[in-house]
Formats: structure tokens, sequence, C-alpha cells
């Protein structure tokens, strides 16, 4: 509940919560985690002293836990402008993070360059014009961190947008099979093989889709936002 109040802004229910929480549970490294984040730490701050203390015994944590102490750490060092003592804490939060990630580039930039290879300009071309004519998507399309996240929230702000988030609909229908590919084709080759028949199915799935995970009382419109 502290931290469903910290995204809505509640800083001071935010406060209550997790004091609460840490009466209850005073190793709880999830709620001295978010207390950090919620509140600018001071000289003397008891939190920090309690986070200090868990660094000692880190080896009895998780890696999941010794991540959020490490942040924890390094925000606190931060506040008191003990940027020598913070700078590490992020390092290391970081770099054990980085170990539970499964990213390969190489792999993402050769997907990136079949679908290239697949959505040709000739492929437009013929497939002009097909599609559902519904006004219901509003796509805000842009790099990570190029505040997409931002122009969301601007746009959901209106009575009749709702903002859906992050959606994976559109990925998988396309990646979904369909009449006229050719045998073996997988995505993003089958694309090679679409129908303007199929893209208006396509379209019109994506609408009803849309709809559904939008409010039927105050939605005319839904947000999808990549990046």
């Amino acid at each position: 509940m502290g931290n469903l109040r910290l995204e809505q802004g509640d800083v001071d229910q935010v406060y209550a919560l997790l004091e609460t929480a840490l009466e209850i549970a005073p190793d709880s490294l999830s709620a001295r985690f978010h207390l950090t984040q919620a509140r600018k730490v001071r000289t003397g701050d008891a939190n920090l002293a309690a986070l200090e203390k868990m660094a000692e015994r880190q080896d009895q944590l998780s890696a999941d836990q010794r991540v959020s102490l490490h942040y924890a750490l390094g925000k606190a060092y931060d506040d008191l402008q003990e940027w020598d003592r913070a700078f590490p804490h992020f390092l290391e939060g970081a770099r054990l993070k980085r170990m539970q990630l499964h990213h390969d580039a190489a792999a993402d930039a050769a997907i990136m360059q079949r679908i290239a290879a697949a959505v040709d300009r000739d492929l437009i071309e013929r497939l002009r014009g097909a599609g559902d004519p519904s006004d219901v998507p509003v796509f805000v399309l842009g790099m990570p961190r190029s505040g997409t996240t931002l122009t969301e929230q601007i746009l959901a702000s209106h009575p009749e947008v709702f903002g859906a988030g992050e959606l994976s609909d559109l990925l998988d229908i396309v990646q979904q099979p369909f009449a006229g590919t050719r045998h073996g084709a997988a995505f993003p080759e089958s694309l090679a093989d679409l129908s303007p028949e199929v893209v208006t199915a396509w379209g019109t799935d994506y609408a009803a889709r849309l709809t559904r995970a939008g409010s039927p009382t105050r939605c005319r419109g839904t947000i999808w936002r990549w990046g």
C-alpha cells in the first residue's frame, strides 16, 4: 500500500504506511527501500542506520534484496551529498541487477534488421489503405527515455482519453499465423505474404482489444506506448 501511495504522490500516507510496516517488521528491506525513495535522507536518519546494519550482513540476503539495498544506500548517500559513498553502491546495485538479466544486444539488432528487410517500401505501398478506420488508437512512438511516458500522461489527463500503458496486443497479433503464409515462414518474414484483407482483420482485432482495455464510460481513445 505504501508503494501504491508513492506512485500516486500521496506522500503523507506513504510515510504513515511504511512506518507502520516497519513497526510490524523492522527488517523489511522493501519498506526501508521505499521509505528512502519517498523522502530526502537527512543526517542522523534512522532508516539509513538500519540499512547500513543490513549491509553488514548482506550475505544473508537474496540477490534481489541486495540490489534494493545498494540502490537504497546509493540514494541515501546521494541525498547527503556523500557522492564518493553513493556511487559505489549504485555501481554494485547495477552490477547485481545486470547479472539477473539475459539481454542479447546482437540478437535484438538482428531481429530489427529482419523486420526492416521484410517491411520494405513495396510492401507498404501494396497494403496502403488497408486496415480498420477506427479512431480509437492514439499511438505514442519514441525511443526509450525520450518522454513517451510523460506524453501518455498528458494525453490521458483528458476525460475522453484512457492511458493503456505499454501493451503487447499489437505484437501478439502480427506474430500469429494467417491465411496465405508460405509454409514454414515465421515472423517477421511472414509479413511479406500479408494481404489487405489480413491487415484489415488485424486492425479490427486490435481496435476491439483496445476498446475492451479502456473504460467504456470515459474512453474514446486509447494510448499505446512503445518505449
